[in-house]
């Protein structure tokens, strides 16, 4: 009976298994490295006469061949994941990389002229409140009661900030706040929209196919409004922009989308805590912003909101 009860004992879980941890590690670094994005962008406009659009398709520009590269490589070496492509789920899977890598990342960076790096970070940190929200009104997702106390406590910090001397003497931060919150909120619909197509076609699969198509849509709205010779820009701002390209969204990309897989929206956004306060940092030392008693105050009133948040949702899971 004692065997019997140790095998018993020995069969079940000990804890999560090493998918979870896999997913918590990408989700974190992931987190970390979109985080650098604010800060190459901010140092690209400071370098050069160059606008959103050129920005991104420029950034597109250079990652697309690693997304094309990737997909086809698992197409050829996985026949049947070709069989698996449906037009539907393609199309799909375009759109969502659309709504994520080209909406949201437009909104961001056109927000990101007005707004300084490190409330730029904040307001965007505001997508798991979203992804919660929208998931219980359009997907049937239980809606934790701590929701709203969640969105007044970082409201309420993000107020603070914008009641700072150097914010209130910004005149177009109302147009940048509105900017990087639609930002925000196209991320929070692309992740619950992910999560399903994800689980049928594998991430990495998902991620170059949607990046992709993110990117042709970024080059294409470029062309609308400029000559391709306009993609001939400094050195200095192709430097920033190479970084941003490759290590603000191609790593990370695959990275998030896999943690996606393993551990879901809700566990993804919540590791998102440590992704405004590696911006901060950042900004505080590369681009010599300003940070005071009330940038301080409010900073940790978001910070306070939001992982309250991750917390009462990670207890009640």
């Amino acid at each position: 009976m004692e065997k019997q009860a140790t095998g018993q004992m020995a069969d079940k879980p000990n804890g999560p298994s090493n998918s979870f941890w896999i997913g918590i590690a990408l989700a974190a670094m992931g987190s970390l490295l979109f985080s650098t994005k604010a800060i190459f962008a901010k140092l690209a406009y400071a370098a050069g006469d160059v606008d959103v659009e050129t920005l991104l398709a420029l950034r597109m520009s250079i990652a697309l061949p690693f997304f094309l590269i990737t997909g086809l490589r698992l197409l050829q070496k996985e026949p049947e994941r070709r069989k698996n492509l449906t037009t539907p789920l393609v199309a799909k899977t375009a759109a969502i990389g659309v709504l994520g890598y080209y909406c949201a990342s437009w909104l961001d960076f056109s927000g990101l002229q007005y707004l300084s790096a490190q409330l730029e970070r904040l307001i965007l940190f505001t997508y798991p409140l979203f992804v919660v929200l929208f998931g219980a009104m359009f997907f049937g997702q239980p809606l934790n009661k701590w929701t709203f106390p969640s969105f007044a406590i970082t409201y309420l910090g993000l107020a603070v900030l914008f009641s700072s001397g150097d914010n209130r003497a910004n005149p177009d931060l109302t147009l940048g706040a509105m900017l990087v919150l639609g930002s925000a909120i196209a991320f929070a619909f692309y992740q619950l929209l992910a999560k399903t197509i994800i689980s049928q076609m594998g991430s990495r699969l998902f991620t170059s196919l949607g990046m992709s198509a993110a990117a042709f849509a970024t080059l294409f709205h470029f062309l609308l409004g400029h000559d391709i010779s306009q993609l001939w820009v400094n050195e200095e701002v192709t430097l920033y922009i190479a970084l941003i390209a490759l290590f603000s969204t191609v790593i990370p990309a695959y990275m998030l989308n896999e943690a996606l897989h393993r551990i879901g929206p809700q566990m993804v956004g919540m590791l998102g805590n440590l992704s405004p306060i590696f911006t901060t940092i950042l900004a505080i030392i590369i681009l010599d912003e300003g940070f005071g008693p009330m940038e301080a105050l409010g900073t940790l009133i978001v910070l306070a909101g939001i992982i309250f948040f991750s917390r009462m949702q990670q207890k009640s899971t």
